[in-house]
């Protein structure tokens, strides 16, 4: 049994911009329908209207910056790191000291990013009669390993892993408003390809594997695909990164895309430097390279201003779904990405980063394990990850 209180009606902060429209806790994880415990919704900190003797406060920050943070170097709050300690000052005045007072610190759209080890520890150790759970749709790489070995001295802290984004955008804009949900990560009505659609995005088809922004995995497996004389051929397959002079002059004249021109060379570079510190091998990275500099692939995208909903009929006349997960490293990330060949009714094999079947299996899906391995999902090497998939993939081609 448990009060969930809030500074304002349902929210936390008035003011604060997020990503996405704040969303209360009850409301994300269908607590009216599917919790077992008693619990108890106070807003305006109306301690008065308090139940029991648990109390969670509950903090969505969407993966905004709480802090500036390097190795070992700790450069100050940011806004939101400022609000946070303003409002658990507050409630450290005003609550009762027997109370056991949880902070849920969490993002609902985006895994951990691990940049904020030194701001929680802090306010951990500031705070030490609350209790802090810190939380991600899955978690990033962590780079900033001796700021995390700080945070880990904290005994008031703990690191969950919750799949919030599945919960968030599947059950709470495609169940319960599915108009939302088709507008913002496929396109249902989109039945039949444009008439200037080139025969080989349309032709019956093995596999579809669609790419938009680079990322260490995507950058990797494109290689393994593109090295290979055949290795497109069952493929309906697009990326829309390209380090090609012509295609990045064509971004940067583009009035539409003129602003994504540095963040597309920015995405490119990191996802080159992110392979070289997984230490893939000398001949695969200068394979790598040259693929990065080849033109695009398109298939229903035609330039990076479109935002990638993929059509209806681009999920016609082929076998299986090769799903590029959101991140390349870290742990259990799964976004819309892996629902929507699910929508389309079509089975998939997703590869990114560790954890991803593992996450879903928790929850019932179907990894379709009976037909086809998926060990590689839980391999810790970066490159043994991505290849195993490919491979696996090669496998059934045959």
């Amino acid at each position: 049994m448990f009060d969930i209180l809030y500074r304002y009606n349902g929210n936390q902060f008035l003011d604060l911009e997020l990503s996405q429209s704040y969303m209360p806790l009850e409301k994300i994880c269908q607590l009216e329908k599917h919790c077992e415990y008693k619990f108890n919704v106070v807003n305006n900190l109306e301690f008065e209207n308090f139940k029991y003797n648990t109390c969670i406060v509950p903090i969505d920050y969407q993966s905004t910056k709480l802090s500036n943070e390097g190795r070992g170097k700790y450069f100050g709050h940011s806004d939101l790191g400022n609000k946070v300690e303003e409002l658990l000052e507050e409630l450290n005045k005003k609550l009762m000291v027997e109370k056991n007072i949880i902070i849920l610190l969490y993002t609902s759209t985006e895994p951990f990013f691990h940049d904020s080890h030194l701001y929680i520890s802090k306010i951990a150790k500031k705070y030490p009669n609350f209790k802090f759970i810190v939380s991600g749709s899955g978690e990033v790489e962590n780079k900033l390993q001796e700021n995390f070995e700080v945070l880990k001295e904290q005994n008031n802290v703990s690191l969950i892993s919750k799949m919030w984004y599945l919960d968030r955008v599947h059950y709470n804009t495609q169940l319960l408003n599915p108009n939302m949900w088709q507008d913002r990560h496929f396109n249902n009505t989109e039945k039949e390809p444009p008439i200037d659609t080139p025969d080989y995005a349309t032709v019956p088809n093995r596999f579809l594997l669609t790419m938009r922004n680079a990322r260490s995995h995507r950058v990797l497996m494109s290689t393994l695909f593109e090295n290979n004389t055949k290795g497109l051929n069952n493929v309906r397959y697009s990326r829309l990164w390209s380090l090609h002079p012509g295609y990045l002059n064509s971004i940067h004249n583009d009035p539409n895309t003129k602003d994504e021109y540095a963040y597309q060379v920015e995405l490119i570079t990191t996802a080159i430097q992110d392979c070289i510190r997984n230490d893939i091998g000398g001949k695969l990275l200068a394979d790598l390279v040259k693929v990065t500099y080849r033109s695009p692939h398109k298939l229903d995208m035609k330039t990076i201003a479109e935002v990638g909903h993929p059509p209806k009929w681009l999920y016609e006349n082929i076998d299986i779904a090769l799903i590029s997960g959101g991140e390349g490293t870290g742990y259990g990330y799964v976004d819309e990405k892996q629902l929507i060949p699910i929508y389309y009714k079509k089975p998939f094999i997703t590869f990114g980063c560790k954890g991803i079947y593992k996450e879903m299996k928790k929850l019932g899906f179907d990894p379709y394990d009976n037909f086809w391995d998926i060990s590689y999902d839980e391999e810790n090497n970066f490159f043994e990850r991505i290849y195993s998939c490919y491979m696996l993939v090669k496998k059934l081609d045959l």
